[in-house]
């Protein structure tokens, strides 16, 4: 339950109850007494029934706001969480290495010891929408092993967004730990990547997505 949804809750109980309670009050005094003028007991009845109204709105408030807030630390923990295992997964930390540098070393296996250093142009080469690169005899190891790299990331990011979909989290919940990487993938006048980066990733997205 969002924060607007609590308040707009919330104001209508207290509307109700108030509505309710200027009806009830002199509908009760008139039932007691035949005389249009109240009695002191009546007078304390209501002001009993008033504050004992209001206390129990003042609890149900209470109550709303301490789960929403249960609700937010509940998220926030599944977020952390998801993130944890996002940052700690070995093809992620490459992906981000090689969206964060344009030309480092960048060793994709240690066992086979294949290592790339011109990134941006690797990546191009790799991350293109086709399963077989015919015209080139199919993917070398390299390519092939920045493809599962990227494939990792991209389904974490998947997997992220369909979290944000069905309600669990919201967009900004996720924001502080995403958007650096979002940038570079998305935003082409950040200056991180050329033109053909862009062009080539979005082809990998829309066909592999």
């Amino acid at each position: 339950m969002n924060q607007q949804k609590v308040q707009k809750l919330t104001y209508l109980v207290f509307g109700v109850a108030a509505i309710a309670v200027c009806i009830s009050s002199p509908a009760h005094a008139a039932s007691q007494q035949n005389s249009s003028e109240l009695s002191i007991k009546d007078i304390v009845e209501i002001i009993v029934s008033v504050l004992g109204t209001g206390f129990g709105l003042f609890t149900l408030w209470r109550g709303i706001e301490q789960y929403r807030k249960d609700q937010k630390w509940k998220r926030a923990e599944f977020v952390v969480k998801e993130i944890k295992e996002f940052n700690s997964d070995p093809a992620v930390k490459k992906a981000m290495l090689m969206l964060d540098w344009n030309q480092r070393k960048i060793v994709l296996s240690e066992e086979e010891e294949i290592s790339i250093e011109m990134i941006d142009k690797v990546l191009c080469k790799a991350l293109v929408s086709k399963t077989y690169k015919d015209e080139e005899g199919g993917f070398t190891r390299e390519e092939s092993l920045v493809r599962d790299t990227f494939d990792t990331f991209f389904d974490y990011l998947e997997r992220f967004d369909s979290f944000i979909e069905t309600g669990l989290v919201t967009k900004e919940e996720f924001s502080p730990y995403l958007s650096y990487w979002l940038n570079i993938l998305g935003n082409k006048n950040s200056g991180r990547k050329d033109a053909e980066f862009y062009k080539c990733t979005k082809q990998y997205l829309d066909w592999s997505l």
